[in-house]
C-alpha cells in the first residue's frame, strides 16, 4: 500500500497520482470471496480419484505411481534374475549331461579294448594250458583213476569240450552261450560271444537283437553265433526240445551230487556270504541265499571241478568279482541254483550257471561260462562270452 506524503501534497496533480495510484492497487488484490474461490478451485484440481472409488491429492497420487512403478521394476528385475538363474542352472544340466555321455562312451571304448584283450589273453592261455595239461594228465593219470568221484563229477564234461548229462551231450553239438525256456530281453551295449536259444516259447521272447531270420536260424549283430528259437524251421525245434530236457537234467544232476567219497562242503560262510574266499575243487552246498561282494577266487589245476549247490537266490554284488586262481577253469565250474541269480552293476562272474529260475544282469556286468535259465536271462549292457567257445 503506497503512503501519502509526510507534509501533505505540494500541488494537485502529486494529490491526483497518489489516489490513482491507490485505486489501481485495490483493484489488483483480489476480494475475500475471490481468494476463497481462487484457492478452492486449486484444492479441487489436486484432488485425483483412483479407480478403486478413493480421492487422493495430486501428490500422493504422484507418490503412489511413483511406488508403484518401483514395485513393477523391481518384480521385472526379479523376473530377469530368475530367468538368468534358469538359463545358467539349464546350461549346466546341459554340460553334464555332454559330460556323463562323454565319459560313458569312453567307459564304453575302454571295456570294449579291454574284453577284447581279454579274450585273446585266455585264448592263448587256453592254449598254453592244453598243452600243460596234456603232460600233466600223463604224470597223473594213476591218480584220477582211482578216485571214482572225481571221475564222476567231470562227466558233466565231456572230453570234446561239450557239458554232458550222463552220457547225452547237452549241447547236441552247438555251442550255447545263453539258453533259456522263456526268452532273452536286453537294453544297452549288449554283447553275446556264442550261441544262443530258447524253446519251448517262440523267437518274439528274444527282444532288443534286431534278428534276421535264415530259415532254421536268426542272425544279430551282437550275437556272434547263431539264435534259434522253437519257431524256426527243421531241424531247429526238435534240437531246441532236447537241449532244454539235457539243460534241466543237467541240473537235476549237478544239484544232487556229491564230491570225492562222499564228501560235501556244507554252509560255507557266515550267512552265506562268501566274500573274499578262496575255494579248492569239490562240492559246496547251502540252503540259505548265497553272496558275495569283493572277489571269490576258484584255485586249482585244469582239470579240477567245482560244484555249487545253492537252494536258495545267487548274487554278485556291485562290483564284484570272481577269479580263477592256477590252472582252474570256467568250463569246469558248475552253478546248481534253485531260485533268481542276480549280477549287479560291473559285477564278472565264472562258470556254467545251471539256474532253476531266471538270471538277469545289470549294467556293465559280465560272464565268462554260459547262462541257462530255466525261466528268462535278461541284460544290461551286459557282456556274455561262451567259455565253451574255445574248447576244440
Amino acid at each position: 500500500m503506497i503512503s501519502p506524503p509526510l507534509f501533505g501534497y505540494h500541488n494537485d496533480n502529486e494529490f491526483s497520482r497518489y489516489h490513482q495510484q491507490q485505486q489501481q492497487q485495490q483493484r489488483r488484490r483480489p476480494q475475500p470471496q475471490q481468494q476463497q474461490q481462487r484457492q478452492s478451485s486449486r484444492n479441487q484440481e489436486r484432488l485425483v480419484q483412483l479407480q478403486d472409488g478413493r480421492v487422493v491429492t495430486e501428490e500422493q497420487y504422484l507418490r503412489m505411481k511413483a511406488h508403484h512403478e518401483k514395485q513393477e521394476h523391481q518384480q521385472f528385475q526379479r523376473q530377469r534374475r530368475f530367468e538368468l538363474e534358469r538359463r545358467q542352472q539349464e546350461k549346466q544340466q546341459q554340460q553334464q549331461r555332454l559330460q556323463h555321455q562323454h565319459e560313458i562312451e569312453i567307459r564304453t571304448s575302454y571295456r570294449s579294448i579291454d574284453e577284447e584283450e581279454t579274450r585273446r589273453r585266455r585264448r592263448r592261455q587256453f592254449q598254453q594250458q592244453q598243452m600243460e595239461l596234456e603232460t600233466e594228465e600223463e604224470e597223473k593219470s594213476n591218480e584220477y583213476e582211482s578216485e571214482e568221484n572225481v571221475n564222476e563229477l567231470r562227466t558233466l564234461r565231456g572230453g570234446n569240450g561239450r557239458l554232458y548229462y550222463v552220457k547225452d551231450p547237452l549241447y547236441d553239438g552247438r555251442n550255447f552261450a545263453i539258453l533259456t525256456k522263456s526268452g532273452v530281453t536286453t537294453t544297452g551295449t549288449t554283447l553275446v560271444d556264442g550261441d544262443m536259444g530258447t524253446s519251448p516259447i517262440a523267437q518274439t521272447a528274444l527282444t532288443g537283437f534286431a534278428l534276421t531270420l535264415y530259415g532254421d536260424h536268426s542272425k544279430s549283430s551282437i550275437v556272434t553265433g547263431n539264435v534259434y528259437a522253437a519257431d524256426h524251421a527243421v531241424p531247429t525245434p526238435t534240437m531246441m526240445t532236447t537241449a532244454i530236457h539235457d539243460m534241466e537234467a543237467a541240473y537235476t544232476d549237478a544239484a544232487g551230487r556229491t564230491g570225492p567219497n562222499g564228501s560235501t562242503t556244507v554252509g560255507l560262510g557266515l550267512a552265506g556270504d562268501i566274500s573274499g574266499m578262496t575255494l579248492t575243487s569239490g562240492v559246496y552246498k547251502w540252503s540259505t541265499d548265497v553272496k558275495f561282494n569283493t572277489e571269490l577266487t576258484f584255485s586249482g589245476s585244469a582239470t579240477d571241478v567245482w560244484i555249487m549247490q545253492i537252494a536258495g537266490t545267487f548274487t554278485a554284488g556291485r562290483g564284484a568279482q570272481v577269479k580263477l586262481g592256477g590252472n582252474a577253469k570256467a568250463e569246469n565250474i558248475f552253478w546248481a541254483i534253485a531260485d533268481p541269480v542276480a549280477f549287479d552293476n560291473d559285477s564278472h562272474g565264472e562258470g556254467i550257471f545251471l539256474a532253476k529260475t531266471m538270471i538277469s544282469f545289470n549294467a556293465g556286468s559280465s560272464l565268462y561260462g554260459a547262462a541257462f535259465a530255466q525261466t528268462a536271462v535278461t541284460m544290461i549292457s551286459t557282456t556274455i562270452e561262451g567259455a565253451l567257445n574255445t574248447m576244440p
